[in-house]
């Protein structure tokens, strides 16, 4: 999908990159983490976010990892820095992505909604809302 129509996801992204250094001899390690998305970190969802009544959702970033230095190369025009406070991550091997990362996510956000008194589904909802105007945005 990258190479093909020019764009991706940070998985998508990530995972290309990983496999790329991996070719290429380079040390480089796909990380799965878990941040709370919110207006500060993320800008485009304040909105979103907003008119759910939220301060923020918990949302699944890839980025690579590079000795000390954490790399995402997610949005255009970024300096590569992967500066987002993450609440865990963990290595995940580039072939197990897809199959991990949703279930993953859902069971963190889950657990994170549980401890709010909200509605899972309901704020796996709003997280999509926010992903739509993420994307709404770069284009």
């Amino acid at each position: 999908m990258v190479l093909d129509e020019g764009r991706g996801t940070c998985s998508s992204k990530h995972v290309l990159l990983a496999r790329l250094a991996a070719e290429a001899g380079i040390d480089a390690e796909l990380r799965l983490g878990l941040f709370l998305m919110d207006g500060e970190n993320t800008p485009a969802v304040v909105e979103v976010l907003a008119r759910a009544g939220l301060q923020c959702v918990p949302e699944a970033h890839c980025f690579l990892q590079l000795g000390a230095r954490r790399l995402d190369l997610t949005f255009p025009g970024s300096d590569g820095t992967c500066s987002l406070a993450f609440v865990e991550e963990h290595r995940v091997a580039p072939e197990m992505l897809g199959r991990v990362k949703i279930p993953w996510h859902q069971e963190h956000l889950g657990r994170w909604a549980r401890a709010a008194g909200l509605d899972a589904a309901w704020v796996w909802d709003v997280r999509e809302a926010c992903i739509a105007a993420l994307s709404a945005r770069a284009r």
